[in-house]
């Protein structure tokens, strides 16, 4: 218990609440409750990561239609 005492809460909540205050003002000011640019604009940065191939990965061949020449 003794490492959370050094832990200041107020702090935290403070910069909580301002954090809250600066997007949802950010939201209605700018975007004015347009979810899907505000999310466009704040995930602008976030990119995927391109996929590697994985060489262990195992290839299925395709296997011919049991009633293909049947009919």
């Amino acid at each position: 218990m003794e490492e959370f005492e050094d832990i200041d809460y107020q702090s935290i909540s403070r910069d909580r609440k301002q954090l809250d205050r600066l997007t949802s003002d950010r939201y209605w000011s700018e975007y004015k409750g347009d979810w899907k640019a505000y999310l466009t604009d704040a995930f602008r940065w976030d990119d995927e990561p391109p996929s590697q191939p994985n060489p262990f990965s195992v290839k299925i061949k395709e296997k011919p239609h049991p009633f293909g020449e049947w009919i």
